[in-house]
């Protein structure tokens, strides 16, 4: 079963709260170690996982000093480690040094916690280049972003046979098991949802437990927009039009018909991560 990784939501989302963040797993931005209300509240809560995710998506570069700090008040599981969007060659220097800071300093974190590297790349070649050098640091996790899957589409797959079909980041992951079988042992997070949301079920008929965690950052966004998830098998996610720098700490308008089509998002969600016998045709709202 993939877990979910819920968007633990600035505190300026209360109304939201308890889809979002009450006894789950959460993700968290790095921006809220810096808003005392939001720290209250994850503490009041205690959610049962944290992981802290790095603001690559929003073209951020956050000195190591300042992340440092947002580790240490926020106490995730889980630590994001510093990497650039499409850029492999900067982002294995950014872990690098991440490496060198995290383990060489008296900041090490004195709770259980582990680090998820990003592999970056706008070709193939850059990006297992970039996998490879992380793998070197003996990652504990590595993390797979939604545009991975244009660096290993099939060309022209049969999208009805399912052994000629590989949606979303599972041609990656077929890829990965064939060229790089020692990365079969180090647990997947894909960050953010495909446009093609059957890869949640293939990731886990194909590879059950090599994919554990998946965020729904790309979820509460596509809800406020008023967008609502497609589960049906060979349906496409509406385009994603992206997000903005400090999107997740800006007020969104939750009125009830939002608030409702998060619920039945993350229901949609849950089902798809929670899916083990065959392919999903319809999941009741909720």
């Amino acid at each position: 079963m993939i877990q979910l990784m819920h968007l633990a939501p600035a505190h300026t989302h209360a109304q939201v709260r308890n889809q979002t963040l009450d006894g789950r797993a959460v993700m968290v931005i790095g921006e809220q170690a810096e808003d005392e209300t939001f720290l209250a509240l994850l503490r009041k809560v205690n959610p049962s996982f944290v992981m802290l995710d790095y603001p690559a998506f929003e073209g951020e570069e956050v000195p190591m000093e300042k992340y440092a700090e947002w580790i240490n008040k926020l106490h995730p599981n889980v630590i994001t480690v510093p990497d650039v969007r499409f850029n492999g060659a900067k982002t294995l220097e950014r872990a690098r040094q991440f490496y060198e800071y995290f383990f060489g300093s008296d900041l090490l974190p004195n709770w259980p916690c582990e680090l998820l590297v990003v592999p970056q790349g706008k070709s193939q070649a850059e990006w297992y280049e970039c996998l490879d050098g992380l793998m070197e640091l003996r990652p504990d996790r590595v993390a797979l972003v939604e545009e991975v899957e244009e660096l290993f589409l099939v060309p022209n797959a049969d999208t009805t046979k399912l052994d000629d079909y590989a949606p979303g980041r599972v041609g990656a992951l077929m890829a990965l098991e064939y060229t790089r079988p020692e990365v079969r042992r180090t647990p997947i997070h894909f960050l953010g949802l495909s446009e093609e949301m059957e890869e949640l079920y293939f990731a886990e008929y194909l590879f059950p437990g090599w994919v554990q965690t998946c965020d729904t950052a790309k979820c509460v966004a596509l809800s406020n927009l008023g967008i609502r998830i497609n589960p049906m098998p060979g349906t496409k996610q509406q385009k994603y039009p992206g997000r903005g720098k400090r999107y997740f700490q800006k007020m969104m308008n939750w009125d009830l018909s939002r608030r409702a089509l998060l619920a039945q998002n993350i229901g949609v969600l849950d089902a798809w991560c929670k899916a083990k016998e065959g392919p999903l045709t319809e999941v009741e709202s909720v």
